[in-house]
């Protein structure tokens, strides 16, 4: 298979017609250096070359001079892909030999599931030791039961950071050319491969790497002030200092995975120390703090790279990197401005040079991310009018590029935006038309990597996406049938991985869909055998998070559903039980969050429910009781958001509930309240929308009230 890959450098106009040579050599990764023949290379502004039989190559470059960026349309031999992409991104003309590195087609894929999976096995392992050397301290009476509560919180958050931070690692990881690297470096590597992470650690520590930092750190002010003297020591150093900064790197990944922040955070600063003006080295050390939650630190980094004199392709990554930050963390009006300062580098770099892959492909991503903003902000016209950019400059690059699978997966990314977009807005024959295109390119890709497990998960979401879309549209066949294919993927990619929280969580969510579509089919036992394995899994991940929201939420969500399919099959007593655990969950999240309007009126749905088994069962004080609770959530909610028709809607029903169990209990007085007051916002809600429905209702609850007068 043919792989493209256009790379992020600038491209520059010189006057002069000087013809520049470029030397170079292909290699195979982690190989002993073996050279590799018969690759093809072509670089904008040199005649095209292929590698001899060692491995060489010569290009000559017209109107370049030393130190000049270059950048190659294509690298090419059948069944290879190449290594060593961030160092060719910064590629310059020089009168050393460039390197590139090799390896065959699928084995960075490969090695980073192998990877990833030894990280998070490790990762896992140093949380329930911790946890375990807690629980020890709190039994022994050291720490208070809310610090053990605190210490707990921050160590699943340092452990969800870390199986974050893993994916990273292992691309690293699998990209690392071990022909290159020190002997202490492959020892300890060897180590990391066999999942013996302390023994990593062990082999890492008989060197002491601050020392050989300070060390090379005062040999370089040294050498700084004695330059000219001392220009061949300052190569040395220079090669030591690459082949240090490799190793040190290797143990802060190690560190990670056993979760010794404290040990990373130093030796990474140390790192950092080594070289402060070293660009690639600042922005990994920004993306270490990033993924450390120290965000404000990490923009403080991003500060320091714009203040330097880098590229304007640079400028604007660290501009992208920027507005990431700040839209992980809510801050979207600060990720709009630095979106779009990484829009406009990119719009102008495209502008001087359409021909160039990368300024294409980053000016793309710009009008994405600008859209994601908008859409987080509730501005679906803006968003939809940049996913549309995205889209245009998809098509282009796809369409140029047509074996490029990179350039086609983000063609697809641009129909899934443009689906999403128009299903937030209703329109869901438009959502139909480009999550169909979206899965058609998927599918394609998928077809000729049938071992990639993040297309096959790409595949199992798009499925899913499509399904929801028939389900809006009560077309519950095809939904069942989308649904049913996202759970078989889903499933398939978990029993391979059965350590992946991620996948089990996208597991549980399959199952809750599925489980749905069944129960509006009146397929009680499948909804049920469905939402049974979503409880079984929403179980398992919350007893290993038990301080994650998300998951308590979705333990929530799972109890409700089996109460309900319980409610159905005439089971109130386990309906009642399942509503109950529902409910104890929901408050909990709703008083742990008291701010959050979806938590309290979730709340008060469980209450809802809970109210309606009581009233089933005859136990009318109990009923009220959770119906007023009901109205009390529904009234407050109302209030905060006068505009929003399904809460005006809510509370007018809330007031039926409290009618019907007032009338059962002989209320008479407070049963034609709660009538008028329903019967009031029924007919306000048919003025304001015109909807038959509401005129209905309100008519309903008026005759009601005549019954009774």
């Amino acid at each position: 298979m043919r792989y493209l890959l256009h790379l992020t450098l600038s491209l520059f106009y010189i006057s002069s017609l000087a013809q520049t040579p470029q030397t170079g050599w292909v290699t195979s990764l982690n190989s002993n250096k073996t050279p590799l023949a018969g690759v093809q290379i072509t670089f904008y502004g040199a005649a095209d070359k292929t590698t001899d039989i060692a491995g060489n190559f010569k290009l000559t470059f017209r109107g370049k001079s030393l130190g000049d960026l270059i950048v190659y349309e294509e690298i090419y031999k059948k069944g290879y892909e190449i290594v060593n992409i961030k160092e060719l991104q910064t590629a310059k003309l020089s009168k050393q030999k460039l390197k590139i590195i090799l390896c065959k087609a699928g084995l960075i894929a490969q090695k980073q599931v192998e990877y990833y999976n030894i990280s998070v096995k490790a990762i896992t392992a140093g949380h329930e030791r911790q946890i375990k050397e807690l629980k020890k301290q709190l039994d022994a009476s050291k720490i208070a039961e809310e610090q053990f509560v605190m210490q707990q919180r921050k160590l699943m958050e340092e452990k969800e950071a870390a199986i974050k931070y893993a994916n990273e690692l292992a691309e690293q990881f699998a990209r690392t050319n071990f022909d290159d690297v020190s002997d202490l470096y492959k020892r300890a590597f060897e180590q990391f491969q066999l999942g013996n992470i302390d023994k990593a650690i062990e082999i890492m520590n008989e060197k002491d790497l601050i020392s050989a930092a300070n060390a090379l750190i005062n040999d370089k002010q040294t050498t700084d002030s004695l330059k000219t003297l001392l220009a061949v020591r300052e190569q040395d150093n220079l090669l030591h200092r690459d082949t240090l900064m490799q190793t040190i790197q290797l143990k802060v990944e190690l560190l990670v995975m056993q979760l010794e922040y404290e040990k990373a955070d130093t030796l990474y600063q140390q790192l950092w120390l080594l070289d402060t003006t070293h660009v690639e080295n600042t922005f990994n050390y920004a993306n270490y703090l990033r993924n450390r939650k120290q965000y404000e630190i990490a923009l403080m980094f991003c500060d320091k790279l714009l203040r330097m004199e880098i590229e304007d392709w640079r400028r604007g990554s660290v501009c992208n990197f920027k507005g990431t930050i700040y839209h992980e963390t809510g801050r979207f009006s600060n990720a709009l401005v630095t979106y779009t300062e990484f829009f406009n580098l990119y719009k102008e770099l495209h502008k001087q040079n359409k021909y160039n892959y990368f300024y294409t492909e980053n000016l793309a991503i710009s009008y994405q991310n600008l859209g994601n903003i908008y859409k987080a902000q509730g501005d679906f016209v803006k968003a939809l009018e940049f996913y549309t950019f995205f889209n245009q400059l998809g098509k282009e690059l796809s369409e140029s590029n047509p074996k490029c699978e990179r350039m086609k997966n983000s063609l697809a990314i641009s129909y899934e935006k443009l689906g999403g977009i128009y299903e937030s807005q209703g329109n869901f024959v438009m959502a139909m038309k480009y999550y169909t295109l979206d899965i058609d390119l998927t599918k394609e890709l998928y077809k000729t990597n049938p071992k990639s497990e993040s297309l096959k998960n790409g595949l199992a979401i798009s499925y899913s996406k499509i399904g929801r879309i028939y389900e809006l549209q009560d077309d519950l066949v095809n939904a069942l049938e989308y649904y049913a294919l996202d759970v078989n993927l889903t499933k398939e990619l978990y029993e391979s991985n059965p350590k992946s929280e991620s996948l089990k969580y996208g597991l549980a969510i399959s199952y809750q869909n599925l489980g749905s579509i069944y129960k509006s089919q009146g397929n009680l036992v499948k909804s049920l055998e469905c939402h049974t394995h979503q409880l079984a899994l929403f179980k398992e991940l919350y007893e290993a998070n038990p301080k994650n929201e998300s998951l308590k939420n979705g333990l929530a969500i799972s109890y409700s559903k089996l109460g309900a399919i319980s409610e159905l099959q005439g089971d109130l007593v386990k309906a009642l039980e399942y509503y109950t655990l529902d409910a104890g969950l929901a408050k909990q999240l709703y008083e742990f969050n008291p701010k959050s309007e979806s938590l309290k009126n979730s709340l008060a749905i469980s209450y809802s429910k809970l109210g309606g088994i009581y009233e089933s069962q005859g136990n009318f004080v109990k009923a009220l009781e959770y119906y007023t609770l009901y109205n009390k959530f529904k009234k407050e909610l109302y209030e905060s958001n006068p505009n929003s028709l399904d809460l005006h809607s809510g509370l007018g029903m809330s007031y039926y509930k409290l009618a019907l169990v007032s009338k059962a209990m002989g209320k008479k007085k407070k049963v034609i309240a709660y009538y008028e007051n329903a019967a009031e916002i029924f007919e306000s809600i048919y003025k304001s929308t015109g909807v038959d429905k509401y005129k209905n209702w309100a008519g309903f609850m008026k005759s009601e009230i005549k019954k009774i007068k």
